[in-house]
């Protein structure tokens, strides 16, 4: 007898407890299969008042409010803008992450050939990291960017060349001379020049 007792308050202590869902009222096991938790400060979480269904279905119907309030889609698109503007000031700041974003760009467009059946020109070669701060001058590209410069604006220009402003800006103005060898490949790839011709001294 004691020991079918036994065995029943341990069937009760197993029970999952339940839990309301203050939006569509239905009870539902008080676990995360059912519930989102949410954090405390005192670093703790605790479940949230509504289901996971409702949860997920009043997320969907906001964004769907937002993304027909043209105010919130202006800011939005805003907000990326100037987050992507600073993701690339920095990247174009660091000469490393410079070097490895050329180098990604010159992969895609060699494994883009390669699906075509073409083979990427010399040029298309990628540089060790080790080498990202060798200088290089501009003078075999000063033809070319001049024509550019002649046309257009240099931000216009440093956007179809994908560099940073400030590097056209200062060539126009006579205060740069010599680049990243990554930067002078990088025009050149823009340009669909042949680097090892006008760079011969480059490895």
């Amino acid at each position: 007898m004691r020991a079918v007792e036994k065995n029943s308050s341990e069937v009760e202590s197993t029970e999952i407890p339940t839990k309301y869902c203050t939006q569509c009222t239905k009870e539902y096991p008080r676990t995360t299969d059912f519930f989102y938790t949410k954090p405390m400060k005192s670093g703790n979480r605790y479940f949230d008042s509504w289901c996971k269904k409702c949860r997920i279905e009043w997320n969907k119907a906001y964004q769907r409010r937002k993304r027909n309030d043209p105010e919130w889609c202006a800011r939005r698109r805003e907000t990326l803008r100037r987050s992507s503007k600073k993701k690339y000031e920095r990247m174009m700041a660091n000469p490393v992450l410079h070097a490895k974003h050329c180098e990604e760009k010159r992969l895609t467009y060699a494994m883009a050939l390669q699906r075509e059946g073409r083979e990427p020109n010399r040029h298309w070669t990628l540089f060790p990291i080790e080498e990202h701060n060798r200088l290089v001058p501009l003078t075999p590209l000063r033809p070319y960017l001049d024509e550019l410069l002649h046309a257009n604006d240099y931000r216009h220009v440093a956007r179809e060349l994908g560099v940073h402003e400030d590097i056209i800006r200062k060539y126009q103005n006579g205060n740069k001379s010599k680049v990243f060898e990554v930067t002078a490949d990088q025009i050149c790839t823009r340009l669909n020049l042949p680097f090892a011709a006008l760079y011969p001294d480059s490895p």
